[in-house]
C-alpha cells in the first residue's frame, strides 16, 4: 500500500522568523504535497517583517495551514509550540527558508508504513540562495538499522543530526520537547528521539532542499562558535552513559562526542567559525573531563592524541597548529588524522546545527 492510499495525517511544523523573502516558496512546496492529508503549522516567532501577514494569507488560502503568532522565543520554543497543537500521527520539521519536493511527505510516510518505523531519516539536498534549484531524487534504498548502529554512525561522522528531513511518530514526543533557548537543539534531541524509537528506518531519498545563504541559522552557528555546543555534548555523554547498555557501544559513542568537540575546534582553524567569548574556558573544562576516553582509544593515532592534549592546555595553540598543518599537507597533516587507520575524513565540518 502506498502512502497516498492511507489517511495518516502528517503535521509539518514550520518555525518562521524574519523570512519574508523565503516563506512563500517554502509553504507553496508544502501545500503541493502529493500526500494531501497534511496540516501545516506555521509558527510566527515574533517576526517584525512581513512574515506574520504572509502566514495569515496562507491560512486563508489553504484550510490545512494553521498559524501561531507569539513573541520571539527562538527555534526550540517555536518548534515546541507547534508540537503542542499538532494532531498528526507523524511529525516533520521544515525550516521556513527551505523547500521540499512534492514527494517529500509521501516518501517519508511510505518508508514509515513499510518498515513500521517510529523514526525515518532521509537525505538532504543543499542548494545555494539565488543559484540552481535543489536537485531532488527519489529513494532507491530503504533499510532498518538498530538504534545503537544509527547513533554510532551519526556521532562518528558528525552528519545526520538535523531535525529536518525526518519523519517522527507523534508518540515519540509525548513528553519530549526541544530545550528552549538552547543552540544546537538538533544535536541534543536526536539521541533522545532514537532512544525512544522502536524501529529506525533509513532512506536514501533526497526530497528536502536546505538553502545555504548568509544569515541562515546554520551560517550563524558556523560563524560564531559559542560554549553551548560543549554543554550539549556533555549532556549527550551523560545521557549515553545512563541509557546505553552495551559497554562497547557506550564507549564508542562517548568517544564520538569527544571527537565532535575536537572537530568543532578544528573548524575554527579553517575560518569556518570563530570562537565566542567563554568558548575556550568551556572547551578546557569539557576536554579535561573527557580526554581520557580519547587517550585510551586504540582507534586514534598517537599524533592526534598529542594534538588533543595540546588543545586541553591551549585551544588557541591547537587551532594555530592545525592551521599550520593544513598549509603543510605534504609533510605534517597526514599524521594528524584522527584514526590510526583512516576511516573518517579529517577536517570535515561538524554537523551540530540545523540543516545539516
Amino acid at each position: 500500500m502506498s502512502s497516498d492510499d492511507v489517511n495518516d495525517l502528517v503535521s509539518v511544523i514550520v518555525p518562521a522568523f524574519q523570512v519574508e523573502n523565503y516563506l512563500d516558496e517554502c509553504v507553496a512546496s508544502l501545500v503541493a504535497q502529493s500526500h494531501r492529508d497534511v496540516e501545516i503549522i506555521l509558527v510566527d516567532d515574533g517576526s517584525t517583517d512581513a512574515t506574520p501577514e504572509l502566514c495569515d494569507a496562507w491560512a486563508k488560502r489553504d484550510e490545512r495551514v494553521r498559524v501561531l503568532h507569539g513573541p520571539n522565543g527562538g527555534l526550540s520554543a517555536a518548534r515546541n509550540r507547534g508540537l503542542d497543537i499538532a494532531t498528526g500521527v507523524f511529525i516533520s520539521f521544515v525550516d521556513a527558508d527551505d523547500v521540499v519536493s512534492p514527494r517529500y511527505v509521501s516518501s517519508l510516510l511510505s518508508a514509515a508504513l513499510t518498515t513500521h518505523a517510529d523514526l525515518v531519516m532521509a537525505d538532504l539536498v543543499p542548494f545555494t540562495d539565488g543559484g540552481a534549484p535543489a536537485a531532488f531524487r527519489p529513494g532507491s534504498e530503504l533499510r532498518v538499522e538498530p538504534r545503537g548502529e544509527v547513533m554510532t554512525r551519526i556521532v562518528s561522522s558528525g552528519i545526520g543530526f538535523a531535525s529536518c528531513g525526518k519523519l517522527i511518530s507523534a508518540g515519540t514526543f509525548s513528553d519530549l520537547r526541544f530545550r528552549p533557548g538552547s543552540d544546537f537543539e538538533d544535536l541534543e534531541i536526536l539521541p533522545r528521539l532514537v532512544a525512544r524509537s522502536t524501529t529506525v528506518a533509513l532512506s536514501n531519498a533526497a526530497e528536502y532542499g536546505y538553502r545555504q545563504h548568509a544569515g541562515s541559522l546554520m551560517d550563524g552557528h558556523r560563524k560564531l562558535m559559542g560554549p553551548t555546543i560543549l554543554q550539549v555534548l556533555d549532556a549527550n555523554i551523560e545521557f549515553t552513559r545512563a541509557t546505553e547498555t552495551d559497554p562497547g557501544k557506550r564507549e564508542e559513542l562517548v568517544l564520538g562526542y569527544v571527537l565532535h568537540a575536537l572537530r568543532t575546534l578544528e573548524a575554527t582553524s579553517r575560518g569556518a567559525a570563530r570562537r565566542a567569548p567563554g568558548y575556550d574556558a568551556e572547551y578546557r573544562r569539557f576536554m579535561t573531563s573527557h580526554v581520557r576516553v580519547l587517550l585510551a582509544s586504540t582507534q586514534i593515532s598517537a599524533l592526534y592524541k598529542s594534538a588533543a592534549l595540546v588543545s586541553v592546555a591551549s585551544p588557541g595553540l591547537f587551532v594555530r597548529s592545525v592551521g599550520v598543518a593544513g598549509r603543510l599537507k605534504s609533510t605534517v597533516a597526514p599524521g594528524l588524522r584522527r584514526r590510526s587507520t583512516p576511516s573518517t575524513r579529517p577536517g570535515t565540518p561538524p554537523d551540530g546545527s540545523p540543516n545539516s
